[in-house]
Order: C-alpha cells, then structure tokens, then sequence
C-alpha cells in the first residue's frame, strides 16, 4: 500500500511503463519487455497461466512500446510488427476466435502497415499505422461502438475471419455481454474526405479518444457515453463512429491546441498546448478535478 521501488528493476534502466487492471508491463531502455503481476489469463506472455507472478520476468526483445487491458497486453517492435498476449475472448489480441486465451506474444496478421500508436481499453484495442488508406485499425470488445466501426456488437461474418475458416463463433458471441470483432478492422475517419492518421490515441473501459494534429486538429471520441465520457450531451449512450468533441473546442483559446488526451474508465482528459487540461465524463470520485462532485456524480460536458 505504501509507494516502494521495484528493486529487481536498476535504475534509469526503464523507458515506459503500463498497467492493466492487475499486472504490470515494463520497456527498458534496452528495448525488452518484463512483465509481472496477475496472470490467469496468460496477460504475462509466460507461456502458462499461473495465479500471480510478483517479479518481473524478460518476455520479449527489440520492443518499442506496449499497451495492457484489464487482462491482455500488446507490444510494437523495432520495426513496427505488433505482438500480443493474454485473454482474447472478445478478440483484443487480433487472434482468431478459437483463441480464447494466448499464453506467449502471438503475431497479429493482416495489419496495413507498420504500427506507430497503441492503447488498450478494458477489453479492446487501438493501433495507429502508417498505412496510408488504412491508418487507424480496431479490434476487440465493441458492445457500445468504441472501435469507432459504425455498429456495435459483433457484426462481421464469419468469413470475414481468414484466419479462422471453418471455426464457429462462440455460443456466446450475439449475446450483449460477449461481443467482439476478431479481425483488425478499419476505422473510417476519412468523414468525406482524405483520411487522416491521429497523433495519439487512447482507450477507457468502454470508449476510445482520438486526437488529429494540425490546423484541423481536435478530439474525437466513441464508444459508452452514459457518463458523457465521448463527450456529448445527447441522449445518445452508444457512439459508433468518432464525433469530434466539440464543446473541447469551444474551451480553447486563439492558437490553443490540443496536444494529448488521456482516457479513465469513464472519464476523458486532454492537455492543451497551453499547459490547460480540459476534462469529461463521470465525476463520481471529483476525477475530474473540477472541485466539486455533482449530485448527480458526472460531468458530462467538456470544462476546465
């Protein structure tokens, strides 16, 4: 409970770090990656699925960067190929359906170029590419449209699958509690347009932020809004395709851009080029800093 330093990691040898919801990821500075922590879903990438594992273990090498869920990580190497380990049962690993749990760093295939950006909701996962007609590809939990696909739930034929011919989805997989999307899909962002590549991206439980750099820049958000988390005062609680978050908008000033944003179970920051940070979503505990805690415990309009 009390703050200690991890002893079995030397120091400044660590150059990031992620949690998920009981395990802990580590890239060093010499490019691997050790994990520890909560395993029983294989989220260590140690090729079993003990209970915990409370030092850190080397799993991997040449990584760049990683992202963990409630209980699966993922990892971009050197040269961008993107690996992933742990529970796969709403497809947030990429792998196919007969994967409900991935004990060691799997591959995800059919990728349309090298990966540049990932995060990880709960359950779900974004990466952003360098591909230049598919820049931002999804996969996972989609129950309330976070993957920005344009539906929600599990839409996509089987045949839609190539890694998985001939394998039935789960008895489970139309049911609301187990709905996901296997395949790496392409999220439209193009909104009439070119399509544009985020700068960053970020993932809650069950929504996803999306920020656009230059003189078009902004916030979009999908997914869960019943805490106004994509930032919208509709009514609506599913938003399947990234909106951009206008009320953050109309917060900034002359020449005031938005430079990361950040995303809570249910609630969403972003931090302005002006060292401001403008918050949304459920407010429940004062998460989002702004002093008081509604009666009715959300915020769901963007303020500072």
């Amino acid at each position: 409970q009390i703050p200690r330093s991890v002893c079995s990691l030397p120091v400044a040898t660590v150059r990031s770090i992620v949690c998920g919801n009981a395990h802990l990821a580590v890239v060093t500075t010499s490019h691997e990656l050790l994990t520890m922590g909560d395993n029983q879903h294989g989220q260590l990438g140690l090729g079993d699925a003990c209970a915990h594992t409370p030092s850190p273990h080397r799993v991997a090498s040449q990584v760049l960067q990683a992202a963990a869920g409630h209980s699966h990580t993922v990892f971009v190497t050197l040269n961008g190929s993107l690996f992933g380990f742990g529970c796969n049962r709403f497809g947030q690993l990429g792998q196919p359906r007969r994967r409900t749990t991935v004990l060691e760093p799997a591959l995800v295939q059919s990728l349309s170029g090298a990966t540049c950006v990932v995060a990880c909701g709960d359950h779900h996962t974004l990466i952003v590419t360098d591909g230049k007609t598919r820049p931002v590809l999804a996969f996972g939990h989609n129950e309330f449209g976070q993957l920005g696909l344009g539906f929600v739930g599990y839409s996509l034929p089987v045949a839609h699958d190539a890694q998985d011919t001939g394998s039935a989805p789960s008895a489970h997989a139309n049911s609301a509690s187990d709905v996901g999307v296997f395949v790496p899909t392409c999220v439209d962002l193009a909104a009439g347009g070119a399509p544009w590549r985020p700068v960053a991206v970020a993932c809650g439980r069950y929504h996803s932020l999306l920020l656009r750099g230059g003189v078009e820049g902004g916030v979009y958000a999908c997914g869960r809004n019943v805490c106004g988390q994509v930032g919208l005062i509709a009514s609506a609680t599913a938003v399947t395709s990234p909106v951009r978050v206008t009320a953050v908008d109309s917060l900034l000033e002359q020449g005031e851009v938005v430079r990361a944003v950040a995303c809570g179970g249910m609630h969403s920051a972003a931090l302005t080029s002006l060292g401001r940070v403008v918050s949304w979503g459920s407010n429940a505990f004062g998460q989002c800093g702004v002093g008081i805690i509604p009666a009715a415990r959300s915020q769901g309009r963007p303020g500072p």
